[in-house]
């Protein structure tokens, strides 16, 4: 029995209400008032239209009534704010309640209703129920008093239409498979919100026992999803899902107003023809054959799904049949899908009691530890132990253990794969990363590594990947380095400037033993091929911490490795040497020299000179001042691209200065003394000769914007390049100027040189006169070089004298009448006869003066 509130609903002279006489409420327990005030929709249960049959009279007797007219038994969940779910029956009285009235189709409608959530029986078990009212006689209906409020009403159970009487017609012709259909209909309707109305032709009896076998298959909370109805007039208007069809109502069962319907017609053989959901079907026939045959087993599937929280019908109980399955041991997990082990996993992450969530992560977990799966399952099985573990830290916990254990018996004990040990390990990182552990520094602590990368791995014994590495050193190495950084990120600190063996000291516990057997095994392979693999995977795992290359290049080159595997340790070495500052760079070297090493050092520096342009040595500074502080601190020779590359930016440095407008004296003659000091020692002469040519043009082209700007300036020439290179150095400085054609700024040059060159009584005549050859010869040489306003100047005297004078006054220093003259003497002869017959005029004038 069930406790329910109650309304009685049909036409009569007086309602509870107090509204005038016609339909309405006759009366109702108090609570069902303030529910029908709520807007719970128990209107949807208070109607009867009748059939519309020509054999039916217009006013029945009441033995006609109540014999002809089908009743409209209505059950199902009602909308509204409470939560009801319903049950009524609407029987057909006919004549209205007016004395003497001709007028038909009078009913009475008696409903009930309950919190949903207190309905703890079959709703089919009330089907035919002596609790309710089905007649109304006319007294009744015709008084005039206001009718007293109805009592709760006890609903008591209908006899019959037990589960033993299911089976019993489930028994009968095609009934086992028509249920089948009808729950997989039921069950896909539930999908779209049972907007699909579902018709069944049977008798009223029959049409009872469908109903029941629909609900006894499935736990009570899904039989109170979905409505039915034994009669509706109007079935596509009707609020309820499954309805017997009846003559008379609106549509026979073949008008196409009703096609869209899903109609059931077992004694016919007509059954709707839709495609459902792939894995429905097994279910269906799981349910309809447990309850035909084994109540145990229906009802260990109901004590499952009661135990979820899941109160729908629809196709996710597949999903539920799949995990219930699993959860049985009657079907492995591992024959289940990638897709399917993510629904269950969804499933029972929102809907399972946490036994059932922690049942199936085990399962998974036992699954993905034991043997090779698809990619694509062990990446839905990981996600899923993953989502259900990330609120259960117990859980977890043992999950995590488990994975430490797996890794170490495969790896250790040899009891699987590569592959396996992939698969294994990626659920178990997942799940130490959920709280921030490392699976690899546990897995350290679990294994023997010298048995895991011993004489099987250099052997190649234990398996390789494609980069020619065994497979448990990369293993080992990936826990070792764990562990270093885990101890690095607590504050670990390792020295620099030392031997690698000093480094690795620094470490605690086994990991200095584990790091020295990580380089051993790679140093000693007989095939270096794979001691450089070996080296080169090491690196890129430890490529983000500096320091761990260092010490780890260090290390291999200590152990005299074979020339493959030592290169590649340089070659990381070499990196972190170029990217390093110059504090970076001294500890790599300063490590080195101890380990005797010079070689390597040497090899580093020159690969830092390297990047050093003596042509531009501006460009260069940086590379320069590099390389000076680097051999500074470790006592090196600078090396000689680097004095040339700072003789070449302290010229152009000068000739910066020169080009202000008001060039600051201390700094112009403090750049004079770096040219002077840097210039005695320069070391050209170790250059072949075509790099000379090339660095004296580059060292030659900044003096030439300001060389005749003072005598000290000009000077330059003399103590900017050591003395075997003077007449060259000033040859190239000449050149830059001649080219720009002013023709005074060429002969103040040629007037500056020559007075230099001829500085030495015994020498200097012959030096102005072989570089006044050279020049000449530059000259006439050069196309683009106007000579015609060279020998203008000279050869018209009063142009002469003005140059001269402008010599004198700007440089401060009397014209070097002579030195010029001589020089001059050896060039116009080599500009042609046109040219030189008024020089030649000229200078025989002066010599005839003197």
């Amino acid at each position: 029995m069930m406790q329910a509130e109650q309304v009685i609903y049909t036409s009569c002279r007086q309602g509870i209400d107090g509204n005038a006489s016609g339909f309405q409420n006759y009366s109702y327990s108090p609570h069902m008032h303030d529910w029908i005030a709520a807007g719970n929709g128990i209107g949807v249960m208070q109607s009867y239209t009748p059939p519309r049959r020509d054999d039916y009279p217009a006013l029945p007797t009441k033995d006609e009534a109540q014999s002809l007219y089908p009743r409209r038994w209505c059950f199902g969940p009602l909308t509204g704010p409470d939560g009801l779910y319903g049950m009524a029956v609407c029987s057909y009285i006919g004549r209205d309640y007016p004395e003497g009235s001709v007028r038909g189709g009078n009913f009475i409608s008696h409903t009930t209703a309950l919190p949903a959530a207190q309905v703890d029986a079959y709703p089919c078990g009330f089907l035919s129920s002596p609790s309710f009212l089905t007649w109304m006689d006319a007294e009744t209906a015709r008084k005039d008093e206001r009718p007293a409020l109805l009592e709760p009403l006890g609903i008591t159970p209908a006899d019959g239409v037990t589960i033993d009487d299911v089976r019993e017609f489930l028994d009968e012709d095609d009934h086992g498979e028509a249920a089948k259909l009808l729950l997989e209909a039921l069950i896909a309707d539930g999908d779209d919100d049972f907007s699909r109305k579902i018709l069944i032709n049977a008798s009223e009896h029959d049409f009872a026992l469908w109903i029941a076998a629909m609900q006894y298959a499935l736990p009570i909370r899904q039989a109170l999803t979905y409505g039915f109805s034994s009669y509706e007039y109007d079935p596509l208007r009707s609020p309820f899902h499954l309805i017997r069809a009846v003559d008379g109502m609106n549509g026979s069962i073949d008008s196409p107003a009703l096609s869209y319907c899903d109609l059931f017609d077992v004694d016919a053989g007509r059954f709707p023809d839709r495609e459902y959901q792939e894995g429905l079907d097994g279910f269906a026939d799981f349910v309809i054959t447990m309850l035909r045959y084994s109540q145990d087993g229906l009802d260990s599937f109901h004590t499952f799904l009661d135990a979820t929280s899941y109160a729908a019908l629809d196709a996710q109980l597949v999903t539920a049949y799949d995990l219930y399955r699993i959860m049985m041991g009657s079907h492995p997990v591992t024959e289940l899908d990638a897709g399917q082990v993510a629904a269950c996993g969804e499933f029972v992450l929102r809907y399972g009691a946490p036994s059932q969530r922690a049942a199936f992560a085990e399962c998974l977990m036992d699954a993905l530890t034991s043997d090779e799966r698809p990619e694509a399952w062990c990446a839905a099985a990981t996600g899923t132990v993953v989502s259900l573990t990330q609120d259960n830290e117990p859980l977890r916990a043992a999950l995590c253990n488990a994975a430490v254990q797996a890794c170490a018996d495969i790896i250790a004990n040899g009891v699987g794969s590569q592959r396996l040990y992939r698969q294994t390990h990626s659920v178990g990182e997942r799940l130490f990363s959920i709280a921030g552990g490392d699976l690899d520094m546990e897995l350290f602590h679990a294994i023997d590594g010298e048995d895991l990368i011993g004489a099987a791995s250099a052997t190649g014994v234990s398996g390789t990947q494609s980069q020619g590495v065994p497979w448990t050193f990369d293993v080992y190495a990936s826990m070792v380095t764990s562990v270093m950084f885990n101890q690095l990120d607590k504050g670990l600190r390792l020295p620099l400037g030392v031997p690698g063996c000093q480094m690795v000291a620094a470490f605690q516990g086994d990991v200095p033993a584990a790091i020295l057997r990580l380089i051993d095994t790679a140093t000693a392979q007989p095939d270096f091929a794979t001691g450089v693999a070996m080296v080169e995977m090491l690196i890129g795992r430890w490529n983000v911490r500096l320091e761990l290359i260092v010490m780890l290049s260090l290390l291999v080159i200590e152990r005299r490795a074979a020339m493959g595997v030592e290169q590649a340790a340089i070659g990381a070495l070499e990196r972190v040497f170029a990217t390093s500052a110059t504090e970076g760079r001294v500890y790599c070297c300063k490590a080195l020299m101890v380990d005797r090493r010079g070689d390597i050092v040497n090899r580093f520096a020159d690969g830092l000179a390297s990047r050093i342009d003596i042509c531009d040595g501006t460009a260069s500074a940086r590379a320069a001042n590099d390389v000076c502080e680097l051999c500074g601190r470790l006592g090196l020779p600078i090396p000689n691209v680097v004095v040339l590359a700072q003789q070449q930016a302290a010229i152009a440095q000068l000739s910066a200065l020169m080009q202000q407008r008001k060039p600051d004296a201390m700094a112009v003659q403090q750049a004079l003394r770096t040219v002077s000091a840097q210039g005695a020692r320069l070391p050209i002469s170790d250059l072949d000769t075509d790099n000379q040519r090339k660095y004296l043009a580059a060292i030659a082209q900044p003096l030439a914007t300001c060389v005749t700007d003072s005598v000290d300036i000009a000077a330059v020439q003399l103590n900017a390049v050591p003395a075997m290179f003077i007449q060259p150095y000033m040859r190239h400085v000449f050149a830059y100027v001649i080219v720009h054609n002013d023709a005074a700024n060429t002969l103040t040059l040629l007037a500056l040189d020559a007075a230099m060159l001829n500085a030495k009584p015994e020498t200097g005549q012959a030096q102005v006169e072989r570089f006044a050859d050279i020049v000449g010869d530059d000259m006439t040489n050069n196309a683009n070089v106007h000579t015609n306003n060279l020998v203008k100047l000279v050869d018209d005297p009063k142009r002469k004298a003005k140059f001269v004078a402008h010599y004198e006054k700007s440089l401060g220093k009397r014209f070097p009448e002579r030195a010029f003259a001589a020089a001059w003497g050896r060039i116009a002869p080599k500009l042609g006869p046109r040219q030189a017959g008024g020089v030649f005029g000229f200078f025989t004038r002066k010599r005839a003066d003197k």
